[in-house]
């Protein structure tokens, strides 16, 4: 919640700047939109209850991270320089926030086999790219603190919602 608070944060001002300062707002924005979802990803790992040993890869464990945060910042940039394309930039925060679960799941080594239920798959998707939309969409005409935590709080439960829905895959 504090990563998506700060996160819209950053994007707003990003598109109230302009030049070199509104990319390096935009910078920031992605980072923390990234790291955040990626430690929300890894710290819920780490609690998560399998009951069979499990280790993570560090190859697929660090693409997520640059996926996170390289797929965040694509979305935050078209909402930042169109911001009438908002819903549709939230939908690509939205996939790279399920590509960074994804990829995360890759580097995941268990002596168990994992499979994925396809109808909770793509429930996931749906669940973090609509959340992320309408987050977007909310940040993209935030003028006041209640519409950045409205924002915050759509970009946060799209993460959460996620994560846990693929983790029911």
């Amino acid at each position: 919640a504090l990563a998506a608070l700060t996160a819209i944060n950053l994007h707003s001002r990003a598109v109230a700047s302009a030049g070199s300062r509104r990319l390096r707002w935009l910078a920031a924005a992605a980072f923390v939109t990234g790291s955040g979802i990626w430690a929300t990803h890894f710290v819920a790992m780490l609690a998560f209850q399998a009951h069979v040993g499990m280790d993570f890869e560090l190859a697929p464990t660090a693409l997520s991270i640059v996926i996170a945060v390289a797929i965040s910042g694509i979305g935050l940039a078209i909402a930042t320089y169109r911001p009438h394309l908002a819903l549709g930039a939230g939908l690509v925060v939205g996939a790279g926030i399920g590509a960074m679960h994804f990829v995360g799941m890759l580097g995941m080594t268990t002596p168990a086999r994992v499979d994925y239920e396809f109808a909770y798959v793509a429930a996931a998707l749906v669940i973090g790219m609509a959340l992320a939309a309408a987050a977007l969409h909310f940040a993209a005409s935030a003028r006041s603190e209640r519409r950045r935590a409205l924002a915050s709080l759509f970009l946060a439960l799209g993460i959460v919602g996620l994560h846990f829905t693929a983790m029911a895959a």
